[in-house]
């Protein structure tokens, strides 16, 4: 069972949620500026991924979309905590020298996608950061 811990830091109130891993060690996730409803709600999604880790079952449906939503810091935080696998990220960056590269050699790149691979550069800057999804749909965009 997760616990969600109140802590004041500098005057602001900040969340942790304390659990036992599979291991029987206690862990804790540091939420910071977040309020109590949504510390309870992710406990919640904790109990399931801790229960599901136990049982050795893949996370539920809706535990599963709510990771895919989740952002890059909590879900490092579960990483880190053993309760779910590193996520692969990228910056855009990397993902578009990467996509030149594989494509040099084809003679049949529109000018377009070029076009559209400098803008990206130029609007998103070089150290956003996208996830697998976002790859799939850059790479329909460049076809």
């Amino acid at each position: 069972m997760a616990s969600i811990i109140r802590e004041n830091r500098n005057g602001r109130a900040m969340y942790r949620v304390q659990f036992f891993d599979r291991d029987n060690k206690r862990r804790s996730i540091r939420l910071g500026d977040v309020n109590r409803k949504d510390a309870e709600a992710i406990a919640v999604r904790i109990n399931s991924l801790i229960s599901h880790s136990i049982a050795g079952t893949p996370p539920d449906k809706a535990t599963a979309e709510w990771l895919s939503e989740i952002g890059q810091d909590l879900a490092d935080k579960l990483a880190n905590a053993g309760l779910i696998g590193k996520r692969e990220t990228a910056t855009l960056a990397a993902f578009l020298n990467g996509y030149i590269e594989s494509n040099r050699s084809r003679s049949q790149i529109a000018d377009a996608s070029f076009s559209w691979i400098w803008y990206c550069r130029a609007m998103d800057g070089k150290d956003r950061r996208i996830r697998e999804k976002d790859r799939e749909i850059l790479e329909l965009k460049l076809l």
